[in-house]
């Protein structure tokens, strides 16, 4: 479904992908690992089409993903339709003035007809049991609840792939459950998840594989869970990072 080769990219000279290559298969659940400054968000943000590569090549299904391409409003926006990515800080990715706004917003974008925008607002609200908070203000919720609906302003405009960057950052073990959960009814509904984690036990029951940066930012492997979990040394070196 993603295939990226050899890919490079750097800020100002700052080297932040060096000859990474990965290729994701579609219904899979996909966790980047490694040490802070690696290159994981950096990764995260050109799957989405945040940016383009330096160097390298990036496709997703039979969309060559470059710089002309990102450029091109009609051609981004079928890849932006397609993947959602949630933001480290929920803070960042919040900004309407009620939580059935927020919903709403990219079902809008999209062009939907305000009934079916309607329906997905409910639908999210009840999958995501936030009902109690359809009219508060979203930046007056913990940061638990803002992460929820975070998730959910994404969930409502039904992309095939959900890209998130650190989603158990700063969360209690109550809200991590219930987020570990929402990804597994996403993951065996046939959504694709490629998320980053620190710590291999947050989500080592919904991960398929886990692709470990290296500080020379680059994919230093990439193993499966039963390969970590067969491998004590491997556990425990990645229930650390």
């Amino acid at each position: 479904m993603l295939d990226l080769k050899n890919a490079f990219y750097s800020y100002e000279g700052q080297l932040a992908l060096n000859d990474v290559s990965l290729e994701v298969k579609t219904g899979e659940t996909l966790v980047i690992m490694g040490p802070n400054g690696s290159g994981k968000s950096t990764l995260l943000k050109i799957l989405t089409g945040f940016f383009p590569l330096k160097g390298g090549s990036y496709q997703f299904k039979d969309l060559n993903v470059d710089k002309t391409f990102l450029d091109d409003p009609k051609q981004a926006a079928k890849l932006y339709e397609q993947i959602g990515f949630v933001f480290q800080d929920s803070d960042v990715q919040l900004f309407n003035m009620s939580v059935r706004e927020e919903l709403a917003f990219g079902p809008q974008q999209l062009g939907l007809p305000p009934a079916e925008v309607e329906q997905r607002v409910a639908d999210c609200l009840k999958l995501l049991a936030i009902e109690r908070l359809a009219d508060r203000v979203p930046y007056h919720l913990s940061g638990g609840e803002k992460k929820l609906v975070a998730i959910g302003s994404v969930l409502t405009m039904n992309p095939e792939v959900f890209v998130l960057d650190e989603p158990f950052n700063g969360l209690s073990p109550y809200y991590r459950t219930l987020i570990v959960e929402l990804l597994a009814k996403l993951n065996q509904s046939g959504k694709t998840i490629i998320l980053s984690s620190h710590h291999f036990g947050q989500i080592k029951d919904i991960c398929d594989r886990v692709a470990l940066f290296s500080e020379q930012h680059q994919i230093q492997k990439i193993m499966t869970k039963a390969e970590i979990l067969n491998d004590p040394t491997e556990l425990a070196h990645l229930s650390v990072l």
